[in-house]
């Protein structure tokens, strides 16, 4: 166990407290994400890389040894219960490039003279209770920095709450106190014998709870339940409530190489975490792109239009990427592109198959001419969420909670969409068989809109789509803002009832029965829901949970756009009812256990 280097127990419904790891001093990745894990933070050796505490039961501030990990590249604490303020000196550890602390109760202001390390490729401390002014180095986005800031109370930021939401009163004097080597850490330099022994003790304590820990997460079975949530009140129903959802923007993967003594000593376990993350964005030659698809080649060729071509490719460290090359409007240079090109750097989020990089293809007669904009992204080649619908061999995977959780997921890459630009990205094609899921069954949104380019005329700043189009406009680009988050949210909702019964709708007449249906089903009696499900969950989940995910079902599909919640309240609610279904779970297990001992 001592020299135990990667424990990665995510997504086991793990519950506790996690015991003592700092004697493990070559651990360097510790992924407990998606568990029930806490209250006490984990106490972590200085050798950590990786740390993922995402959406557990951690409570309480963020430990100021944090910022003594010298090592650590990459921190996920997201949707926990953390309080208190950050100590500011996280941000400006030497190897960090991803820092997600967003979806606490963290607040105070954070101090002027905060620090960002140079290799610090993106910031996540939305959905606190942050006050003031952010330090210079988070104010917005650059090529080099991606930061999320929205649902805080900053005075300089934009899509903020209310000053009140943070109680500027109580926090307005609440800053961190100054970091240094006195003080608390004064006190740490004592008994250093004893301090040595006592470590010993506490790792071969922490090596025997470690074992209990993953002979659970085995006795479990990796059911992968992903219960990506923490407890939320139940809510109104989803076309009345105001937006009230956590709306935990999940983070763009960002990588950066950084070489440093942890990775020269341990290599290639190094090198596997990295591969854990989507690669940094990067611009691509066009050498390097027809290299990788033999040169545009018909074997490598998936789809074709006059405006589009779609294509694999292999790039020359192995990974597999998808192409999308897409025609310019003949009146854009390379250089008139930059700032779109940043925009589009951005759309990196867990629940989008998102871009990596791309190449701007110039024209063979006039080189000051844009003629197409190639773009590259990750490539998912576990099949679609309809073909674990469909698939019997792929079937039996998708149980109820997995269902839920992969609508939770969809939801939040469209809330993302929705708010990543202004103005959003909307009227994307949201058929299922655009709903892609990965190894972990984490639910990734393919071929999305991409956004649209400022541009002026006669004076006037307007926008519109720098892409040639055709008839059937099959690019992606956005032809119109108006009512188009509500287009997605009827797409979702055909998405919802397709993932309650198994089976795609295959006419409007369909359509309409099935909502006639399962509205009748709520209204006279929920159990009767139980008979409408696909035949594959049936047994796995609570009634309730079934209901509210019908309920928000039958809502996103509504004929009148006006009756179609927001993003943020089926996010809600999609939320709630995993809740639910997590307690019925839990009743259910306690259940059998009783019935086996008697």
């Amino acid at each position: 166990m001592y020299s135990l280097q990667s424990l990665v127990l995510s997504r086991n419904r793990l519950n506790g407290t996690v015991p003592k790891l700092s004697g493990l001093a070559f651990l360097d990745e510790l992924d407990l994400g998606h568990n029930r894990l806490g209250p006490a933070f984990p106490e972590v050796g200085n050798a950590v890389v990786r740390l993922v505490l995402a959406d557990n039961n951690f409570t309480g501030k963020i430990p100021a040894e944090v910022s003594s990990l010298g090592q650590l590249q990459f921190l996920d604490v997201s949707g926990n219960r953390l309080q208190g303020w950050i100590p500011s000196s996280i941000f400006a550890l030497p190897a960090l490039r991803h820092i997600d602390l967003s979806r606490n109760q963290l607040a105070g202001q954070l101090p002027a003279s905060t620090a960002c390390a140079d290799a610090l490729a993106f910031v996540d401390v939305s959905d606190n209770l942050l006050a003031g002014a952010r330090p210079a180095c988070m104010r917005g986005n650059s090529s080099a920095r991606t930061v999320l800031d929205a649902g805080n109370c900053f005075r300089d930021a934009r899509s903020q709450r209310p000053s009140t939401y943070c109680n500027p009163g109580a926090l307005a004097a609440v800053l961190p106190p100054a970091q240094g080597t006195g003080g608390e850490q004064g006190s740490g330099g004592k008994g250093g014998q004893v301090g040595m022994a006592l470590g010993i003790v506490g790792g071969v304590v922490a090596g025997a709870a470690l074992i209990a820990l993953v002979m659970m997460a085995v006795l479990r079975r990796a059911r992968r339940q992903n219960p990506e949530v923490s407890v939320l009140p139940k809510s109104l129903p989803p076309a009345k409530k105001k937006a009230a959802a956590d709306g935990g923007k999940a983070p763009a993967k960002v990588t950066q190489r950084i070489v440093t003594p942890a990775e020269k000593r341990h290599a290639s376990q190094a090198a596997r975490v990295n591969t854990l993350e989507v690669p940094a964005y990067r611009v691509y030659t066009l050498e390097e792109l027809q290299e990788a698809t033999n040169n545009f080649g018909s074997s490598n060729l998936i789809k074709s239009s006059p405006v589009v071509k779609h294509y694999n490719g292999q790039l020359q460290d192995g990974s597999r990427v998808s192409l999308r090359c897409l025609k310019l409007k003949p009146k854009y240079s390379p250089q008139s592109l930059t700032q779109y090109m940043e925009i589009i750097s951005k759309l990196r989020h867990r629940h989008l198959v998102s871009i990596i990089g791309h190449c701007i293809v110039e024209d063979q007669e006039n080189p000051n001419i844009a003629s197409s904009l190639c773009l590259l992204s990750e490539c998912v080649t576990n099949g679609s969420l309809r073909s674990h619908l469909t698939e019997w061999r792929k079937r039996e995977m998708l149980k109820w909670p997995q269902r839920v959780s992969a609508a939770i997921g969809v939801a939040r890459g469209i809330q993302f969409l929705h708010d990543v630009t202004a103005p959003g990205i909307v009227h994307n094609d949201l058929s299922i068989e655009n709903i892609l899921l990965d190894k972990t069954l984490t639910s990734k949104i393919s071929n999305f809109n991409l956004p649209l380019i400022s541009t002026s005329k006669n004076g006037k700043i307007f926008s519109e789509s720098p892409f040639a189009t055709s008839e059937d406009n099959d690019l992606g680009s956005v032809p119109s803002t108006e009512q188009g988050d509500k287009d997605d949210i009827y797409q979702f909702g055909l998405i919802l009832l397709e993932v309650i019964t198994g089976k795609p709708t295959e006419s409007p007449k369909d359509l309409d029965s099935l909502k006639t249906q399962i509205s009748e089903a709520i209204a006279e009696d929920p159990d009767l829901l139980k008979d409408m499900a696909d035949p594959t969950i049936r047994g796995t989940f609570a009634v309730e949970s079934l209901s509210t995910v019908a309920e928000i079902a039958l809502n996103c599909a509504a004929s009148d756009t006006s009756s179609r919640p927001s993003i943020e309240d089926v996010l809600w609610n999609l939320q709630y009812s995993m809740q639910v279904q997590d307690g019925w779970a839990s009743s259910e297990s306690l259940s059998m256990s009783t019935r086996s001992q008697g």
